[in-house]
């Protein structure tokens, strides 16, 4: 947070002194991937669109062996015991 605020000093206020601008933590037992709003304006409707689950997410992987394409992996993503 210390660093988001050194970058940009003028986060939405939303999320109050703790968590200024922070919208959303995408898959917070994986990837800790944040979402940051700038303004209220924005901060309220990203805010809407996770709730009405109208945000997509789309994941890249890095993967170790042979991979065919056109192949799909639909499996839970988590940490690496």
């Amino acid at each position: 947070m210390n660093a988001l605020l050194h970058h940009i000093r003028d986060l939405s206020g939303i999320g109050g002194e703790l968590r200024p601008g922070i919208v959303h933590r995408l898959d917070r037992g994986t990837s800790g991937l944040l979402v940051v709003a700038k303004h209220d304006a924005a901060h309220l409707e990203l805010s809407r669109q996770f709730h009405d689950r109208g945000v997509e997410k789309e994941y890249i992987a890095l993967v170790w062996g042979l991979v065919h394409a056109g192949r799909r992996i639909d499996l839970p993503i988590g940490r690496d015991r």
